[in-house]
């Protein structure tokens, strides 16, 4: 990951930042490393091998936490953007349903009909 990283900021900066704010413009780009993958965890270990193996699994499930949390957070992010533009799409269907009847209702008092409808 720390690799892929550095290769893209490599490549940004050879493109320049013309190149990369047309590109940003789109949603891509250069992205920021977060600081959990700049931080080096100091745990109390012993030079045994068991104690080195298991400060590394540490390390990586603490990452691999905050990755399933990011990635759970982007997913309610994205959930919301989309209930709000469902939300915004129900609102002008009942709208215009709305208009719809309003056209129908005076076309019925026009034809002397609405009584008529009402009373059933």
């Amino acid at each position: 990951m720390l690799s892929k990283w550095l290769d893209e900021h490599k490549l940004w900066r050879e493109k320049g930042e013309a190149a990369e704010a047309v590109v940003v413009r789109h949603g891509e780009g250069r992205q920021e490393l977060s600081w959990i993958w700049k931080v080096e965890f100091q745990m109390e270990t012993s030079p045994d091998v068991v104690d080195k193996a298991v400060h590394g699994w540490t390390v990586e499930a603490i990452r691999l936490e905050w990755l399933h949390t990011k990635a759970s957070l982007q997913r309610f992010e994205r959930e919301m953007i989309l209930l709000e533009v469902e939300s915004a799409c129900v609102e002008r269907t009942i709208r215009h349903y709305e208009k719809v009847w309003r056209v129908r209702a005076t076309d019925w008092a026009a034809k002397g009909l609405r009584d008529e409808v009402f009373q059933t």
